[in-house]
This record gives structure tokens, C-alpha cells and sequence, in this order.
């Protein structure tokens, strides 16, 4: 039988120590901060996943790479009968500058393999998305990469890592939004962050 407040949280990245730290392994950094703030159960494995269930939510990190993330997202939303409505992707954007987070409800892959997986797979856009900015505005740092598969695919800088220390901690209160209240709050939450930001 379905819950409907059952959720789903989903960070993609590709498995394996050789990306644990590159920019393109963001969303499973994120997730991860999700799972050790709320301590919960730890992983198991499941549909080309590891994953982590507590209270009525789970907690997922594809383990198929990139490409082919949706088999693994496809396979919980069957697995644990869960409404496309209560789920959200924790993904990288090139296009945004480090840290900056946007929400989305719906939308196209922009671009992200990951993402296109997804639709593919799910034979839908409508799905929550919680984009996580590694872009580049250190031109010196940027310049490194012979192109954006190169980036993406290449560990984070030391200038880099207090970014990460400050922004990886209100995405993760996003998600907390998402778990206990709804996606309404998350985009308020940001909305708030946004305008602190420019103050």
C-alpha cells in the first residue's frame, strides 16, 4: 500500500573513491550530509543502490554512474511504491556559480546526463530537483580544463573547499524542509537565503 508521505531523496554522482571529492559527486556530498546530520541507519544496497530508510523517507546514492542513474531511481520508486510528487534529485550545474542552489519542480536535463537519465527512465520531467552550483569564477582555475567533462569529472580545489563548508549546509536544510514539511517550504527557505545574500 502506498504513502503518500513517504519521500525519496536522490544524489547523484558516480561511485567509487576516484570521484568522491570531484564536482560532478556533489549531490552524493550533499546526501551524505543529510544522512550523517539526522544519523541515519546506515546503508544498505538495493536497485544498483546504497541506501538509507528511517521514519517514513529514504535516502539513495545511485551506484550504476552517471548515464545511467534513472535504472536506480526507477527501480526505488517501484521498490518502495513512492509518489513522483514526493521525490527530489540532488544534482550539480556548471551553469551556476559554486554553492548557489536552485529548485526546480519540473524541467529539462539542461544538459546533465544524470538528469537525462532520469527523464528517460521515468518517461516524465516532473520531478523536484535541487541544483547545486560548481561552476567557476576563478578564470585561473577554470582555465585548467581542456573542456567541461574534464571540470565536472576533476576534484575541488583547496580555494574551493570553504565554499563547499558554507554553502553544503543550507542545501542540506532544504532537504530537511522537503522531509518534514513540504517542497513549499524549501523554495520559501531559499528564497530567504537569496535575499540575505544580497543584503
Amino acid at each position: 500500500m502506498r504513502s503518500d508521505s513517504r519521500k525519496l531523496v536522490v544524489g547523484l554522482g558516480n561511485p567509487g573513491e576516484k570521484y568522491s571529492n570531484t564536482r560532478h559527486n556533489i549531490g552524493f556530498k550533499i546526501v551524505l550530509a543529510v544522512h550523517a546530520k539526522f544519523k541515519a541507519n546506515d546503508f544498505k544496497t538495493k536497485c544498483n543502490s546504497l541506501y538509507s530508510k528511517k521514519k517514513e523517507w529514504i535516502l539513495a546514492l545511485p551506484t550504476t554512474f552517471m548515464n545511467r542513474s534513472g535504472i536506480a531511481v526507477k527501480c526505488l520508486i517501484e521498490q518502495f511504491d513512492i509518489d513522483l510528487d514526493n521525490i527530489i534529485v540532488v544534482v550539480d550545474d556548471i551553469n551556476l556559480p559554486l554553492g548557489e542552489i536552485r529548485l526546480r519542480r519540473s524541467g529539462s536535463d539542461g544538459g546533465h546526463n544524470g538528469l537525462k537519465s532520469i527523464i528517460t527512465e521515468l518517461g516524465t520531467e516532473d520531478f523536484k530537483r535541487l541544483r547545486f552550483g560548481i561552476g567557476q569564477e576563478i578564470e585561473e582555475i577554470r582555465k585548467k580544463y581542456l573542456d567541461t567533462k574534464e571540470f565536472v569529472l576533476s576534484d575541488f580545489e583547496d580555494e574551493e573547499e570553504s565554499v563547499l563548508e558554507e554553502k553544503i549546509p543550507p542545501a542540506v536544510e532544504l532537504i530537511n524542509f522537503f522531509l518534514y514539511e513540504n517542497f513549499q517550504k524549501m523554495l520559501d527557505y531559499n528564497s530567504k537565503l537569496n535575499s540575505l545574500s544580497q543584503d
